[in-house]
């Protein structure tokens, strides 16, 4: 748990675990500090916490940090969701999940390629957009991955080396 700590905490409105991922700060009603689920938390904040749980106040400013809110994904991850339920901050998980299926990750892997010319040239700037499309697949066509696991397939089979990543031309 790397140092964190855990909380008891009720139900957090999505929308502000929303802002809070964005502006880093949570504020909590004493309502919202009664329940059963588990939040990891660095030790500041669950000295916080707990102590107005214990005068049935609310706490106001948490301040978070991304590794903290990573750490309770990973947290909750790890331990299963029928154990301890789900993070609250899957939404962060599933965003990021939603932004590589609909494509917006390819474009934007597509606009950092562009970007990176003037640094890097065009070859070197071809070969890094290849390399985050050989590891996260980012960036190929439904039809270009069809006919990269073609081969993928005849190499198995014995039927043609396949040399490299099967990703990259």
């Amino acid at each position: 748990m790397d140092g964190y700590k855990l909380v008891k905490v009720g139900s957090i409105p999505l929308s502000k675990l929303k802002r809070a991922a964005k502006t880093k700060k949570l504020s909590l009603t004493a309502a919202e500090l009664k329940g059963d689920k588990t939040l990891l938390v660095h030790p500041s904040n669950a000295k916080r916490v707990k102590a107005a749980q214990a005068k049935g106040a609310g706490v106001q400013g948490l301040e978070l940090t991304e590794p903290e809110i990573m750490a309770d994904i990973k947290y909750h991850s790890n331990m299963g969701a029928g154990m301890h339920g789900g993070s609250l901050w899957d939404f962060i998980k599933k965003g990021a999940q939603y932004v590589k299926d609909s494509g917006i990750a390819t474009i934007l892997a597509d606009s950092a390629q562009q970007l990176a010319q003037p640094f890097l040239g065009e070859t070197g700037s071809k070969i890094a957009r290849d390399v985050v499309r050989s590891v996260t697949g980012v960036g190929l066509s439904a039809s270009d991955l069809k006919e990269r696991m073609k081969k993928v397939r005849a190499a198995r089979k014995g039927k043609k080396p396949l040399g490299g990543s099967f990703l990259i031309n």
